[in-house]
């Protein structure tokens, strides 16, 4: 299983330059359009809490998971609004359904991408969304031969069940969001905040 990549200063994951590169409203107003009003979003692989944030500022209820427990430390003190745990991709700590939003933020090329679709899908009551960067190399992110490619994507999509993909081209970026999972059978939802 692949172990998290990001070894660089945590800081530099909310630098100017960075925040500057990234199309955060956009990203967050595609995810918000399909949501219920005051989602339960859970940011997996949330680094230093920068997509919880976001979403928390947009009204809301936030979950972080990340293996490193350095960046679960800073989410915790920069988004206290948030809550957030130390914790694998591939095994997440929330109910069936526990979720409206399971979001990848620039984290699933770090997982084992099926386990953590697999996992995402399960914890999501309505939406699967993934952030991930362009093929081509920008200045930001991994090197271009660890970074995924649409196809990849897709056919990770399709090989969870996560129903119909829609793909949106946004420059040094590719946001993925699946088809809206409330249809599926009927799952016990529990509260999220009683495993995190």
């Amino acid at each position: 299983m692949p172990q998290q990549r990001f070894s660089g200063n945590p800081a530099r994951l909310r630098s100017p330059e960075r925040l500057a590169s990234l199309p955060l409203s956009q990203v967050i107003q595609r995810c918000l359009d399909d949501l219920p009003p005051h989602p339960v979003v859970l940011d997996i692989g949330t680094g230093s809490g920068l997509f919880a944030e976001a979403f928390w500022k947009r009204g809301a209820e936030v979950y972080g998971i990340d293996v490193d427990s350095a960046m679960v430390a800073l989410a915790t003190e920069l988004v206290p609004a948030g809550r957030f745990r130390q914790g694998p991709a591939e095994q997440l700590p929330l109910g069936d359904g526990s979720a409206d939003l399971a979001f990848f933020g620039l984290s699933l090329h770090e997982t084992d991408p099926q386990r953590a679709l697999a996992e995402a899908a399960r914890v999501s009551r309505h939406l699967v969304a993934v952030l991930e960067w362009s093929p081509e190399r920008s200045g930001f992110g991994p090197p271009e031969e660890e970074r995924m490619r649409p196809e990849q994507i897709e056919q990770l999509f399709s090989a969870t069940g996560l129903g119909a993909l829609r793909r949106f081209d946004l420059g040094a970026h590719q946001l993925y969001l699946s088809a809206d999972l409330a249809g599926r059978e009927a799952t016990s939802a529990t509260n999220p905040t009683s495993a995190l």
